[in-house]
């Protein structure tokens, strides 16, 4: 199925998260098996003719 039915999007980027279980009290207040955490940028945004804005 493609996630794009309209046009491809003009950019895309990637982002690093680390994820974790949550404690048995976060799940409890949650509801929420796991948690995360931005890392990083792993890639920045691009386009089909290299990186955005340069």
């Amino acid at each position: 199925t493609n996630p794009f039915p309209e046009r491809p999007p003009r950019f895309v980027r990637a982002l690093l998260y680390q994820y974790r279980f949550t404690t048995p009290r976060e799940r409890r207040e949650s509801r929420a098996w796991w948690t995360r955490r931005l890392v990083r940028e792993y890639v920045p945004p691009v386009t089909l003719r290299g990186r955005a804005g340069g």
